[in-house]
C-alpha cells in the first residue's frame, strides 16, 4: 500500500492506535506489579552463588555457593534444610534425578558426586575423570549418570557405583552431555567444535556433526528429537537434522554463545550470547523473531517458562529480563551482582534467579500475566 511520504512511517494510522495505547498501558501496569513485587530472599552462600535449581515437586531448591558447598532449601519459607560438602573446589555443575530422591555435582576437583536430597548424605564419589569435571546429566530412569571432563573424556556411571561403565573420548574439553528421553542415546559437545551422538548402551559414535568454526558451548535435543541445535565460540546456532546431518545456521549474534534452550513445542529456540542480546528464534523457517537486548551486558542465561508464554534472560550487571513469547519486554528483575542462574518453578509460577550477590530470589508470578499479555495482544492487533 502507498504511504504518503508527508507522514513518518513509524506512526501508527489512528484505527491502530487505540490499540497499540492499550499495549503500551498494560506493559506499564504490569512492570511496577513485577519489579515491585517482594521476592522471597535467601542469603545462602555469602561469596555467590554459581547456580540454582527447583527441585522436580517445586517445594524445594538446590543452590551452590562459590564456598563449594550445596545447600538444599524450603522454597516457600527459605528455611535451610540440607547441607552436602565434600568437593574442595568449585563445582561446575548440579542436577537433581529425574524422581528427585538424589542430586549429583561434578567439580574443579576432578570428582563428580551424588547426594540424597533429604539430608544431603553422600550416596558415592566417583573417581576417573584426570581433569575439572565440566558437566553432568542423568539418565532417564536415573539409574546412571554422564559426566563430561576438561580432560576431553565422557563417563557413564552406575549411581550408586564407583566405576565408570563406559569411557567415551572427544579431542578437547567436553562441554555438555545430555541423553535423550528413552536413555538409549547421548549428545555432547566439545571444544574440539564437534557434536556428537553416542549410542549410551554399547559406547558406539552414531553420529557426528562438524561445522562450527570454533568450540560448542552446548548442544541439545529438539523435544521431538528430530533435531540437535548447538551453538558456541562462533557465535552461530547450528541445527541438524538427525535423520540426514543436513545443518543450517542461525546467524545473528556478534560474539560466542553461552547458553541455549528450546520451547517446549520445539518450534522455538532461545540463544544467549556476550554481544549483549538473546535471541528467539522460530526454529521451523530459521527466521529470527526478536533479540531481547541487554544494552552491553554479557547475556548469562535463558529459559522459557514451561508454558512457552513468558521468556526470561539474564545477564551480567545483575538484571533479570521477563519478555512475552513474541519476545516484547515485560519487566526488569535486579540483583546486586551478576546474575549466574535461572529456573522457573514447573507450574511456571515462580521464578528463581541466583547471583553473585550471594542471594538467591523467588520471584511470585502473577497468575494471570500470560492471559493478559495474550488479550492485549489479540486486542492490539499485533
Amino acid at each position: 500500500m502507498h504511504r504518503n511520504s508527508r507522514f513518518p512511517q513509524s506512526v501508527p494510522s489512528p484505527s491502530k492506535r487505540p490499540r497499540r495505547l492499550l499495549w503500551s498501558a498494560l506493559l506499564f501496569a504490569l512492570t511496577p506489579l513485577l519489579a515491585g513485587a517482594d521476592p522471597l530472599l535467601l542469603m545462602v552462600h555469602p561469596e555467590g552463588v554459581q547456580q540454582a535449581r527447583f527441585h522436580p515437586d517445586d517445594r524445594r531448591i538446590l543452590t551452590v555457593g562459590a564456598d563449594n558447598l550445596l545447600r538444599i532449601w524450603d522454597a516457600g519459607s527459605g528455611r535451610s534444610l540440607a547441607l552436602a560438602q565434600g568437593h574442595w573446589e568449585a563445582v561446575q555443575a548440579v542436577a537433581f534425578s529425574p524422581d528427585g530422591h538424589r542430586f549429583a555435582s561434578a567439580a574443579s576437583d576432578r570428582t563428580a558426586r551424588v547426594w540424597n536430597t533429604a539430608d544431603g548424605t553422600p550416596v558415592t564419589t566417583l573417581v576417573g575423570h584426570w581433569s575439572q569435571v565440566e558437566t553432568l546429566a542423568f539418565s532417564p530412569n536415573g539409574h546412571e549418570l554422564a559426566t563430561g571432563g576438561r580432560d576431553g573424556f565422557i563417563r557413564l556411571w552406575p549411581v550408586s557405583g564407583r566405576r565408570a561403565r563406559l569411557v567415551l573420548a572427544h579431542e578437547q574439553f567436553v562441554t555438555s552431555v545430555v541423553f535423550d528421553a528413552a536413555g538409549e542415546r547421548l549428545l555432547s559437545a566439545s571444544l574440539d567444535g564437534t557434536v556428537r551422538l553416542w549410542d549410551a548402551r554399547d559406547g558406539r559414535e552414531l553420529a557426528r556433526f562438524e561445522g562450527h568454526e570454533d568450540y560448542v558451548v552446548r548442544a541439545i535435543f529438539s523435544p521431538d528429537e528430530r533435531h540437535v541445535a548447538s551453538a558456541g565460540g562462533d557465535g552461530v546456532v547450528r541445527l541438524w537434522e538427525l535423520a540426514t546431518g543436513r545443518a543450517s545456521a542461525l546467524r545473528g549474534h556478534g560474539h560466542r554463545i553461552g547458553a541455549l534452550t528450546y520451547s517446549a513445542d520445539g518450534t522455538r529456540l532461545l540463544s544467549a550470547s556476550n554481544d549483549g542480546t538473546a535471541r528467539l528464534w522460530d526454529t521451523r523457517s530459521g527466521d529470527p523473531v526478536a533479540v531481547l537486548s541487554h544494552n552491553t551486558a554479557t547475556v548469562t542465561q535463558v529459559l522459557f517458562r514451561p508454558d512457552g508464554r513468558l521468556l526470561g534472560s539474564a545477564d551480567n550487571e545483575g538484571r533479570v529480563r521477563l519478555w512475552d513469547a513474541r519476545g516484547r519486554p515485560l519487566a526488569t528483575l535486579q540483583h546486586r551482582g551478576p546474575v549466574s542462574d535461572l529456573d522457573f518453578s514447573a507450574d511456571g509460577a515462580r521464578l528463581l534467579s541466583a547471583a553473585g550477590d550471594g542471594a538467591v530470589r523467588i520471584w511470585s508470578l502473577p497468575e494471570d500475566l500470560a492471559v493478559d499479555v495474550a488479550q492485549a495482544s489479540a486486542l492490539s492487533g499485533d
